[in-house]
């Protein structure tokens, strides 16, 4: 614990049999920033990874849920302009994606996070249509229930052993759940458009082949450019960026999770060979899909460019 006594943050080095599961936990805390106060709060009891968020920005080795709980502040990420935040965001951080943060200081802010990976977040975050970047969670029973569920999070991360880091790996995939029903709720800033649904579903349709975008702007009923709109506002990719990183993301679990080789996975994912493959692997994800599957498998994060 923090001196300042509502300060908590824990970072993990989790055994084998942890990080082997579909999900684990790798950090979580809650810190308040004061008005007018350095950020981030203690920054030299930070692993070095973790600093620079409020200035020259990071990338981190792992996924992480921010939410601020009170106060607000700017966000900005790869793509998505300077935001501001408030009381009841949450932010989508995937790895090795570029983002920075900082609270207000006429106001501070006091947020929670928590640090995930494993095999199976990638398809949650789709499935549960969470985003890179900021969420807005409006007033009511979900924004209570993820304050229930941070305090349970930093409760059962003091000091885990297995059966922690379990009951962890759960309540992190409960928390997803609650941020994916919230975002969708009436009067929310996710609320879902019809328009980007259908995009959407036409793009995972055809992510085994090339993607046509009049035939995907067809489907969804609206231009090319409310189309680009739509997914600057909802993703802050482009249609075709946002097409790219899930067809990465399908090709990142089939290495990881089988012994196909990469002119077999490239085949299956149409793209033209191997080394078309590598060429958008590396630039969605930051290392060729060689390393990648060698890390992932040895469950080492790797180091941040």
């Amino acid at each position: 614990m923090d001196d300042h006594g509502q300060n908590q943050f824990q970072y993990f080095s989790p055994p084998p049999e942890i990080t082997a599961l579909p999900l684990y936990c790798l950090d979580a805390g809650a810190v308040y920033s004061p008005p007018g106060g350095e950020y981030p709060v203690s920054a030299v009891r930070h692993p070095v990874p973790y600093h620079n968020v409020a200035r020259r920005g990071r990338r981190l080795p792992e996924y992480q849920l921010v939410l601020i709980r009170e106060g607000g502040g700017t966000f900005q990420g790869e793509g998505i302009p300077l935001n501001e935040v408030t009381a009841g965001t949450v932010l989508i951080l995937p790895p090795r994606w570029w983002h920075r943060y900082i609270p207000d200081p006429l106001t501070g802010w006091h947020e929670f996070w928590v640090g995930f990976d494993g095999p199976v977040v990638g398809q949650l975050l789709h499935l549960l249509d969470l985003t890179a970047g900021p969420l807005t969670i409006p007033p009511g029973p979900e924004r209570t229930e993820m304050d229930q569920l941070s305090e349970r999070i930093l409760r059962v991360a003091i000091r885990p052993g297995v059966v922690e880091h379990l009951q962890l790996a759960a309540l992190i995939q409960e928390l997803l759940v609650v941020v994916g029903r919230g975002q969708r709720g009436e009067g929310g800033s996710g609320s879902a458009d019809p328009r980007f649904e259908r995009a959407r579903d036409e793009m995972i349709r055809g992510i085994r082949g090339q993607i046509r975008m009049p035939r995907v702007e067809e489907r969804a009923g609206c231009s090319r450019a409310t189309l680009q709109r739509l997914f600057r506002e909802r993703t802050g990719l482009s249609p075709y960026r946002y097409f790219l990183s899930i067809k990465v993301d399908a090709v990142s679990w089939v290495l990881v999770n089988t012994d196909r080789s990469l002119k077999e996975v490239a085949r299956e994912y149409g793209f033209a060979d191997e080394y078309h493959l590598s060429r958008v692997f590396r630039d969605v994800r930051g290392v060729p899909p060689g390393a990648w599957r060698e890390r992932r498998r040895r469950n080492e994060p790797g180091d941040s460019p």
